[in-house]
C-alpha cells in the first residue's frame, strides 16, 4: 500500500526531470563548499565585498549597463569601462573593480546566454554564477529559457535576482509610433504636436509598456513553476541622468530624487526602484 501512494509521486517527479531535460534545464547541482571555494578562487571573489554578476542574451546590453551603474556608483571617469557594441562582445567572464567607488562593489561582465556556444543548460554552472550575492538578468523583448534554468538555479542557491528589461525609452517611442499610426489625424497634424499635446500619448504608451512586458514575464515566470516576481524597466540615459543628479544617497534612502530630474526625464520608470532594491539586497546578504 505505501508503495501504491509513493508511486504517483515517483512518476511526478520523473516527468518533471523528463520535462526539463527537453526545455534544457539540467537538474540543479549543489556544489560542495570545497568546489564553492575553488570557483571563488578561479573568479577572484574577495571576501567581504558584494559580487554582482550582469547574465542575459546576447546583445541586450549587459555592458553598456554595468558602466552606467559603475558610474552612478562613484566609480569616477578614469574607470575601464566593459565593452559594449551591437554584437556579443565579451567572449570570457570580465571583472570590474572600482577601488575609490562610493559603494566598493565587484561587477561581473558574464558572457550572453543562449549562444551556440554556451547551451542553457550548462551555463549558469560553467560560469559559476552560484558564488554571487545578486544576478541581474537582463532581457530585451523576449523571456528565454535560458532565464529560466538561472532563475530556477538562483532561487534553489538562495541568490537575489533582478530581472531587468533595458532600452526602454526606445521601446516606449516605438510604440508612441505605432499610437500615431493609428490616429485619424493627418501626417500634418500629428507633426504639430507641441509636448504638452502629446504627453498623454506618450503615458497611454509608457503605461502599454509597462503592462505588456510585466504580463509577458509573470506568465513565462508561471509557465516555469517559478514565483512571481518584479521586472524592472530601465533605460540607460535615465540612469546616466540620475548619476548626474549626484544624488545617490537621497535615491539610497528612500527613493528621493531632486525636481529637475524628474521634470527633464518624463520617461523614467524602474530606475530608481532597480538602483535601492538591488544595493539593499547585496547589503542584507
Amino acid at each position: 500500500m505505501h508503495a501504491q501512494r509513493e508511486g504517483p509521486i515517483l512518476r511526478q517527479a520523473k516527468e518533471e526531470i523528463e520535462r526539463d531535460f527537453r526545455e534544457g534545464i539540467r537538474p540543479i547541482i549543489h556544489r560542495s563548499p570545497d568546489e564553492i571555494a575553488a570557483t571563488k578562487r578561479r573568479l577572484d571573489y574577495q571576501e567581504g565585498l558584494p559580487h554582482i554578476a550582469v547574465t542575459g542574451v546576447s546583445g541586450a546590453g549587459k555592458s553598456s549597463l554595468i558602466n552606467v551603474l559603475r558610474q552612478l556608483l562613484g566609480g569616477g571617469s578614469d574607470l575601464q569601462k566593459a565593452r559594449t557594441g551591437v554584437v556579443e562582445t565579451t567572449s570570457v567572464t570580465a571583472r570590474y573593480k572600482d577601488d575609490e567607488a562610493q559603494v566598493p562593489i565587484v561587477w561581473y561582465d558574464i558572457p550572453g546566454a543562449g549562444t551556440l556556444n554556451k547551451p542553457d543548460w550548462i551555463y549558469f554552472d560553467e560560469h559559476g554564477l552560484y558564488i554571487f550575492d545578486a544576478i541581474i538578468i537582463l532581457i530585451d523583448n523576449r523571456f528565454l529559457q535560458s532565464d529560466v534554468a538561472i532563475l530556477k538555479n538562483c532561487a534553489a542557491y538562495n541568490i537575489p535576482t533582478f530581472i531587468v528589461r533595458s532600452k526602454s525609452t526606445l521601446h516606449i517611442r516605438n510604440i508612441v509610433s505605432d499610437l500615431r499610426a493609428d490616429s485619424e489625424d493627418t501626417d500634418e497634424e500629428l507633426e504639430g504636436l507641441d509636448e504638452e499635446r502629446e504627453a498623454p500619448l506618450v503615458e497611454r504608451a509608457r503605461t502599454e509598456y509597462i503592462e505588456q512586458t510585466k504580463g509577458s514575464v509573470q506568465r513565462n515566470l508561471q509557465k516555469a513553476g517559478l514565483q512571481e516576481q518584479m521586472v524592472y524597466l530601465i533605460d540607460r540615459s535615465n540612469l546616466t541622468q540620475i548619476a548626474r543628479s549626484n544624488r545617490l544617497r537621497s535615491i539610497l534612502n528612500g527613493l528621493q530624487v531632486d525636481d529637475e530630474v524628474e521634470l527633464k526625464n518624463k520617461l523614467l520608470i524602474h530606475e530608481l526602484e532597480l538602483i535601492s532594491d538591488l544595493f539593499n539586497a547585496v547589503l542584507q546578504r
